[in-house]
């Protein structure tokens, strides 16, 4: 059993580098540029040269990737655009918000999933096992994006009873389940 475990886990870093590639060199022939995304449209060409020239952005795809899977595997994930802060401690401030919304998520799915199932178990092909069947389906095949849009137009800006957003009280978590889930 450990032995089909290790060969599990180490199966999966193959199909890791794979997606990295996939996604490094499709994100590499999306139109736009970086540097002048980041300077804005009304930055000179030199202004724009030298931070492709600082970012790496004017060598061969290739050399890039290398050196981003380099710098990956020291834990350097590089600086975000928008704050200039390291990505690492951008996910490590927000990994309490997350935590707390993953036990939610995860807690609220076992309070109605377990008794529902239980009830469909004991009691097959009745109206309350079809039911779930219906609802389990819908909620598996609805995009959760849109359905918590829809719900934050129903509860938040027609019933106004939850916030429309944010992750301060209880209330906003229900939205931010809804979302994530």
């Amino acid at each position: 059993m450990i032995k089909y475990i290790i060969r599990r886990m180490a199966s999966i870093i193959p199909v890791i580098i794979g997606i990295t590639v996939l996604i490094y060199f499709v994100m590499s022939f999306s139109p736009g540029d970086p540097a002048t995304m980041m300077l804005g449209s009304a930055a000179t060409p030199e202004a724009i040269d030298q931070l492709r020239s600082e970012l790496g952005l004017d060598k061969p795809v290739l050399v890039q990737y290398l050196n981003y899977m380099k710098s990956l595997v020291k834990g350097d994930m590089g600086r975000s655009y928008i704050t200039n802060n390291t990505v690492v401690s951008e996910i490590i401030s927000r990994l309490p918000v997350t935590l707390k919304l993953a036990v939610l998520s995860i807690g609220l799915a076992v309070i109605i999933a377990i008794p529902i199932g239980i009830i469909c178990g004991v009691k097959p092909n009745t109206l309350m096992d079809g039911l779930s069947m219906i609802f389990t389906l819908i909620g598996v095949s609805m995009p959760a994006f849109w359905l918590s849009l829809i719900m934050i137009l129903i509860f938040s800006v027609s019933l106004k009873w939850l916030p429309a957003g944010g992750s301060d009280t209880m209330k906003h978590f229900l939205w931010l389940y809804g979302y994530y889930s």
